[in-house]
């Protein structure tokens, strides 16, 4: 189930396709798929720093920016 999904969700990041897309491609009904790319982090790392455009995709939807309610 999830390292199948995870797995996929790697090869379609390393292809350049975007995260909506493959959240479509891997069937997650929620944004769960973020908390495993969040616990994957130190996995996918040596992948992301290789594809510079991937890896700026990866921290956009990995780290969300800080928002200050005020």
């Amino acid at each position: 189930g999830h390292g199948i999904q995870i797995s996929s969700t790697l090869e379609y990041l390393l292809r350049n396709i975007p995260f909506n897309i493959v959240k479509v491609k891997g069937h997650w009904a929620s944004d769960t798929f973020l908390v495993y790319l969040r616990r994957h982090t130190q996995i996918l790392a040596p992948f992301m720093q290789a594809k510079p455009a991937t890896h700026k995709n990866f921290l956009h939807y990995a780290i969300p920016p800080i928002t200050i309610r005020g």
